[in-house]
């Protein structure tokens, strides 16, 4: 059944988001529970002595470098990323802006085509050329275009009017982009 199949991809990708969340859920419990284990057993005494010394010198110089980060971030908030993380959200970044970018270009149709589509959709609904259809549609009869118009006028509206409605809305949205760009970029120049 065709109906039924995006249902099913729907419920596939929710099942794989939950499944996702979960194994996340595990993997930060999975590092809490090592650090717990770490812990004990640096705290356990019957482990061999020279081994207990040299993990518990090891954490207290990792607490050390710790408290030196804390402490050297404080001016900034606190946190910082290290370099690397910074490079990868620059590239994410980067790569989401060109990928917006030509997806608007490719998938979002343009305002005045719209316009366009639109008012070709009003006159194909509107008018006709046979003044039998309109005349039934006038008593009740059928549905359709309800106003007759001659051939000639019709192929007129047809042509014409979706063009001059794509391009006055293309005439209005530049006019609005520069009164936008006049108010808030500095040093921008009208168009006229």
């Amino acid at each position: 059944m065709p109906r039924v199949r995006p249902l099913v991809i729907l419920r596939g990708l929710a099942h794989r988001g939950v499944l996702r969340a979960r194994l996340h859920r595990a993997r930060k419990d999975l590092s809490g529970a090592w650090e717990r284990l770490g812990g004990d057993a640096l705290d356990d005494a019957s482990l061999n002595v020279p081994a207990a010394e040299l993990a518990r010198a090891a954490r207290a110089a990792a607490l050390r470098a710790c408290d030196d980060r804390e402490r050297v971030l404080a001016p900034y908030g606190g946190a910082a990323l290290p370099p690397a993380v910074v490079r990868g959200a620059r590239e994410a970044r980067h790569l989401t802006k060109s990928v917006v970018r030509e997806a608007r270009g490719a998938f979002v149709p343009r305002l005045p085509a719209v316009a366009g589509m639109g008012v070709g959709w009003w006159i194909a609904n509107t008018f006709t050329d046979s003044s039998f259809s309109a005349t039934l549609h006038s008593i009740g009869i059928g549905d359709g275009p309800r106003y007759a118009v001659t051939t000639e006028q019709y192929q007129l509206m047809h042509f014409w009017l979706p063009i001059a409605a794509a391009a006055t809305c293309s005439y209005l949205g530049s006019r609005l982009g520069a009164l936008i760009r006049t108010r808030y970029q500095p040093g921008a120049t009208p168009q006229k």
